[in-house]
């Protein structure tokens, strides 16, 4: 076929040439500079002569199947697709079209192609390469027999063509990887035939200039790596094969060499032959030293990872001294091994260096933010606007500093522009991230599934879209797709898979409905010697009821590998009260005490179970040594105050606070919670004062900020302080009910419901099941799924609230509105 090519180009140059036309003349000069820079590897430039000539002659067959050929090349499937197609319409009899659309189809619909190549043996019964793909057609259907039959029938019709001896080598493989597949021995002779077969089309009469022998070379090579007994050999053959396509004069010699030492790679790194993998990667930078993922794997195998600067690395960008992405992971490096004042500096001096600076100024910014420099970051995210308004790596840079300000909102925005201006999937990811922390779940599923379709299914990048998928869809409750994501997460780590994975997915099939599959994959954790908390506390959760002995032994034994976890001694407190125990409950909790004295959250967990025993005396004790302990934890404050109202102290503390305070001795301590005590007695203005007065002292105290939001927000003052000030909060303590809850109710109040439903959803999960905290949760993410247009779902958490029979401030407020929305419903 390739000579057929050549010939047609050449012969309607020449006659063409020999017209007297104009367009004649201009035709053939198009396809003579089309055929040379083909023939030179400069595939863009051959083809925009192409698409000159067809402008010329749209009907031309000729020139759209050499269209055909050359996106072919340069992996356009569905445009060369398009042209062999077109090709054949125009000229119905011309094969090498017919058997090009044939290739094509034979990836996506078998069918068809076997129709088109039974056409085309009807016209051409000896025709080699239909037969050869024919064969293709066997091992992609997974019929080996017809496949072998194919390609006997290919190598007897072509007189030791290349071409056939190669599909009859590649079948025998197909048969050894079956017998693998099978976890069966392959046949000796299945070895013997592939290497046979490879061989005489290495050594064929007609190999000359053929890609089929040298692709046999490369595939000898391949299979003598595969096969242990020969396995010495592999290293030898593939530089053999690397030579002989060296030395070939084909216009596709560059692809054929690359291919060869990609396929070096693959053996090297299977059978970690280091020597091979290296000498393969130098020669694959000699053809293409732009290629920076070789680069970084030579240094791993060459300067290992340690403290030393890699020295493949310098040599890199001395190489490629004008590439931005060189630059960038030389200095990536250097960070990653300890060197961030190095990886700055080279930064800084390749400015001038690489062709596209604004590429490098960002990537400074980057590395600033990272290493927690942000008033570094904004000079350079300024120079960069000033040098390069409105490009791709100024937006990007204004968007990370936005980022790391807090600025969801404008970082959301900025992103937006960048991708309007370049779609790129890793800010896609990035906006999808952001999103997600402004509670627009759906958006940031839009735009990670956006980020999906444009990467390669390959990377740790792949994989982390595919994480941000299912998370997504596991928080806007779809956990059956979101199992669907995970086990695509699966099967890219091919079995080994990652924990952080693990449990996840186990939470979206318990979600989803499918507890089988969720005790599963849950099981995994138990067969390892020390599973982890989280997984411990998630079968308490789940399967306490259906194994309570298994799921005590197990929280037992993780005790006692941690006997200091807050969260499983919690959990087994839990159990202890859902088993009716309360006196051993507070016997766990009083151990816990003993063993860690300055643990403030055991105290206040303490004083909530004497609460609940009845003994208030003593649990305010331990509610203040919390409140010593963690001055800046509002639930401490909260506790404290609720139990000097409950003793009727509340004015005798107050007094004495207040005395303090006048006095100046009074600390930002003792302000929260004078401030907390004001708040119980609806005097939010004096609340508001004395929190104000607590963070001018102390700017350190999320408790004074989550309080002081919460009440600038419910008295109608500056919401945008609010925003700061919850967010502030939120991010201090990540663990907190009270702060999730906060920042949920603000966004609320600011119109932002989708923003409220992720914090309101993120404190239910946080706080204790049945508890106030957890009820007053529920009732706010009622009202943002109201706000929302979801009125049956606002309807599920009103009622869970007040399922919790728990007094808290708004009861009537959810049932009103449950009132107010089964009304609407009927």
């Amino acid at each position: 076929m390739r000579a057929w090519r050549v010939g047609c180009v050449l012969l309607l140059a020449v006659g063409l040439a020999a017209g007297c036309g104009s367009d004649e003349e201009k035709l053939a000069e198009h396809l003579a500079a089309a055929q040379e820079l083909r023939v030179a590897g400069d595939l863009q430039e051959a083809l925009l002569e192409l698409r000159s000539a067809l402008q010329i002659d749209p009907n031309n067959a000729a020139v759209n199947f050499e269209i055909a050929e050359l996106m072919m090349r340069a992996r356009a499937i569905e445009d060369a697709l398009f042209y062999y197609q077109e090709a054949r319409r125009l000229d119905p009899s011309m094969l090498p079209a017919a058997l090009g659309e044939a290739r094509l189809l034979l990836g996506t619909e078998v069918d068809e192609a076997r129709e088109l190549l039974a056409e085309i043996l009807e016209r051409d019964p000896t025709n080699v390469s239909a037969r050869v793909m024919l064969s293709q057609a066997g091992i992609v259907s997974e019929d080996l027999d017809g496949a072998l039959t194919e390609a006997l029938t290919a190598v007897e019709i072509g007189d030791d063509d290349p071409e056939a001896l190669l599909q009859l080598g590649i079948v025998y493989m197909a048969q050894i990887g079956e017998a693998i597949r099978r976890k069966e021995e392959p046949e000796e002779a299945a070895w013997q035939n592939a290497l046979a077969s490879f061989e005489q089309a290495v050594a064929s009469e007609q190999a000359g200039e053929s890609r089929h022998a040298l692709r046999a070379a490369i595939e000898r090579a391949s299979l003598l790596g595969s096969w242990e007994a020969r396995r010495s050999e592999a290293p030898e053959a593939f530089k053999e094969a690397y030579r002989k396509v060296e030395a070939w004069k084909g216009a596709e010699r560059k692809e054929m060499l690359q291919s060869a030492l990609a396929a070096a790679r693959r053996y090297s790194q299977g059978v970690k032959d280091t020597a091979t993998e290296r000498w393969a990667i130098e020669q694959s930078l000699e053809l293409e030293p732009t290629v920076i993922r070789q680069w970084q794997r030579l240094a791993t195998l060459v300067d290992g990872m340690n403290a030393q600067p890699s020295t493949v690395l310098a040599r890199m960008v001395e190489t490629v001294p004008e590439l931005p992405a060189a630059h960038i992971a030389y200095s990536r490096d250097l960070a990653a091994r300890g060197h961030q004042d190095l990886a700055l500096a080279h930064l800084e001096e390749s400015v001038s260096k690489a062709s596209r600076s604004e590429r490098i100024l960002g990537e400074i910014v980057s590395q600033q933010i990272q290493n927690g420099d942000l008033p570094a970051a904004k000079v350079t995210s300024e120079r960069l606007v000033t040098e390069f308004a409105d490009t791709p790596d100024a937006l990007r840079a204004q968007a990370r500093v936005a980022e790391a300000e807090g600025r969801e909102t404008d970082a959301a925005d900025l992103y937006r522009t960048l991708i309007q201006l370049e779609e790129n999937p890793t800010d896609l990811f990035r906006l999808s991230s952001v999103e997600t922390r402004l509670g627009r779940m759906r958006v940031a599923l839009g735009h990670v599934d956006q980020a999906l379709a444009l990467v390669q299914p390959t990377g740790k990048f792949h994989l982390r879209c595919l994480r941000q998928k299912a998370r997504l869809q596991a928080r806007l409750g779809d956990h059956a797709g979101a199992l669907v994501t995970f086990r695509r997460v699966f099967r890219r780590q091919r079995g080994q898979v990652s924990l952080r994975d693990l449990l996840p997915a186990t939470r979206a099939a318990y979600g989803a409905g499918q507890e089988q599959v969720a005790r599963q994959l849950l099981e995994r954790f138990f067969r390892l010697d020390e599973p982890p908390a989280d997984a411990v506390l998630l079968f308490a959760q789940k399967e306490y009821g259906n194994q309570p002995e298994l799921a005590r032994k197990r929280l037992a034994a993780a005790l006692e590998r941690e006997p200091g976890e807050v969260r499983l001694i919690r959990m087994a407190v839990a159990l202890d009260l859902r088993d009716r125990k309360p006196d051993r409950a507070t016997e766990r909790l009083v151990r816990a005490v003993e063993k860690q004295p300055d643990s403030g959250i055991l105290h206040r967990l303490l004083a909530k179970q004497l609460v609940r025993v009845g003994d208030k005396e003593k649990a305010l004790s331990h509610a203040e040594r919390s409140l010593e302990l963690e001055p800046d934890q509002p639930g401490s404050v909260k506790l404290v105050v609720q139990l000097l109202t409950r003793l009727g102290r509340q004015s005798e503390v107050m007094e004495r606070l207040t005395k303090q305070e006048e006095a100046g001795t009074l600390d930002a301590s003792g302000r929260i919670m004078l401030a907390r005590l004001h708040s119980s007695r609806g005097e939010r203005g004096r609340a508001i004062e004395l929190l104000e007065a607590a963070l001018a002292e102390r700017s350190d105290l999320p408790g004074a900020k989550n309080d002081l939001a919460y009440h600038l927000t419910v008295s109608g003052g500056d919401l945008d302080r609010a925003l700061s000030l919850a967010q502030e909060a939120r991010q201090a303590l990540p663990r907190s009910t009270g702060a999730a809850d906060t920042l949920g109710f603000v966004y609320l109040q600011r119109k932002i419901p989708e923003a409220a439903a992720v914090q309101f959803e993120e404190a239910i999960e946080l706080a204790q099941e049945q508890t106030r905290a957890w009820a007053v949760a529920q009732h706010h993410l009622g009202l943002a799924l109201r706000e929302m247009g979801r009125p049956q779902a606002a309807v599920e958490a009103f009622e869970l609230a007040l399922a919790a029979a728990v007094e808290y401030p708004e009861v009537e407020e959810t049932r009103a509105a449950i009132k107010e929305l089964s009304q609407g419903e009927g």
